[in-house]
């Protein structure tokens, strides 16, 4: 078997670190993502290779210009590609690994961030599902027969978001920046 798929990876392990860490994993096991998309964080294609010490950094950057790839590139980082917002980096090494351009206290800072990105985003959402529940049960609005459906849907976005939250409010910090 030359490629196999790895579905909903970036969801299994929700902050950076985690997905460095599974990444790093799967290096070791002779499998690595030779291109991401944004279709990656639902299926990423992982390409049998040699087992190899590989460091990855997974940065949620939105904007990237030349200098951001030049700070890399010369660092001798290879760029993976992008899945979603998050630009994805890797390196082979021997002996010690690499670091990467963040310390843990950077690192908590960016996931808090994201924290406050998928919980404000997950409550909304949720809220809107509780207001739909609470209309289609009234009978209110035009479609009232719909609403376990449309309300349900809502509920399984939020959810994830909530939990993705919890993760990175509790998760992030130094016991995850090792990768095995």
């Amino acid at each position: 078997m030359t490629r196999r798929t790895a579905w909903f990876a970036a969801f299994l392990n929700p902050t950076p670190a985690k997905l460095e860490n599974w990444l790093e994993r799967q290096a070791a096991q002779g499998w690595e993502p030779r291109e991401l998309d944004d279709m990656s964080a639902i299926r990423m294609h992982l390409h049998a290779a040699k087992p190899a010490k590989v460091r990855y950094v997974v940065d949620p950057q939105q904007r990237v210009d030349d200098s951001y790839r030049a700070t890399y590139e010369d660092a001798g980082w290879h760029y993976v590609g992008e899945l979603s917002s998050l630009q994805v980096w890797n390196r082979r090494y021997k002996g010690a690994r690499p670091e990467a351009f963040t310390d843990n206290t950077s690192r908590r800072e960016r996931d808090r961030r994201l924290a406050w990105t998928t919980g404000v985003l997950g409550a909304l959402i949720l809220v809107g599902a509780v207001v739909r529940m609470a209309f289609g049960i009234a009978g209110a609005g035009a479609s009232s027969e719909d609403w376990p459906l449309e309300a349900g849907l809502l509920a399984l976005i939020g959810l994830p978001l909530v939990a993705v939250t919890v993760v990175l409010t509790r998760g992030s910090g130094a016991r995850e920046s090792t990768p095995l």
